[in-house]
């Protein structure tokens, strides 16, 4: 069983691309509440798509860990103590 995923190696993307696996996302759900659990076939197209969607949400949400870590790392930076200032020379 090969599951799909979204990966962007490291690449950054937009949100396009997060609503494009939402939508996909969402779509294979709806799909599966349709099947016929007497039918053999459709069980096991329903499996496959599950485990699309599987793969679909693993890939968001490593693309929400990396959206997380990176605004961490930004907040972090705005909280590092900042240099203390040499005396301004005052002119007069």
């Amino acid at each position: 069983m090969s599951q799909e995923k979204t990966s962007t190696n490291g690449a950054q993307t937009n949100g396009t691309q997060f609503q494009n696996d939402l939508a996909m996302l969402s779509d294979l759900l709806k799909e599966g509440a349709e099947v016929d659990e007497n039918d053999g076939a459709g069980v096991a197209a329903l499996i496959q798509r599950l485990e699309g969607a599987n793969g679909i949400a693993e890939g968001m949400e490593g693309k929400l860990d990396d959206l997380l870590s990176n605004l961490d790392v930004l907040l972090e930076s705005m909280e590092s103590p900042k240099p203390v200032n040499e005396k301004k020379e005052s002119s007069s």
